[in-house]
């Protein structure tokens, strides 16, 4: 069968960076993507799912779940796992870290000293909610 991480498009750029501001987005920002981004909080490259939304996601899911860069051999079980909270969505992106997970459909500028991963995300435990995603 079709496994569950060929359902989701997998998108290799993943931030759009216009001189110094650097922002995500959903499927309307397409053609805007011209680089990866990396989490400078816990080292992972942030993963974008096009056309995808998250549900019932939190920090553990993402933790355990988004693929641990220094295991390769786990990257394809653990993909599968992860995308067991992707909804089909129309017009949005999910992405995620190994420790911060967002859903947007409307350009979210992305600031290097933290940006509010409020209303459609979070971020590890801290009080701050703050998603911490740099060019990478």
């Amino acid at each position: 069968g079709v496994s569950a991480v060929n359902t989701f498009e997998l998108s290799p750029l993943v931030g759009a960076r216009a001189a110094a501001v650097l922002s995500i987005g959903g499927v309307s920002c397409e053609s805007m993507l011209n680089t990866t981004l990396r989490c400078t909080s816990c080292g992972y490259d942030v993963l974008r799912f096009a056309r995808a939304r998250w549900i019932g996601v939190d920090y553990f899911w993402v933790r355990n779940y988004t693929p641990d860069p220094r295991m390769a051999e786990r990257r394809h079980e653990d993909m599968a796992k992860l995308v067991r909270r992707l909804v089909p969505d129309d017009t949005s992106a999910a992405y995620a870290c190994g420790c911060s997970w967002q859903t947007v459909d409307e350009p979210k500028v992305i600031s290097i000293l933290g940006t509010s991963a409020a209303p459609h995300g979070g971020a590890r435990n801290d009080a701050d909610q703050l998603l911490k995603w740099d060019v990478g």
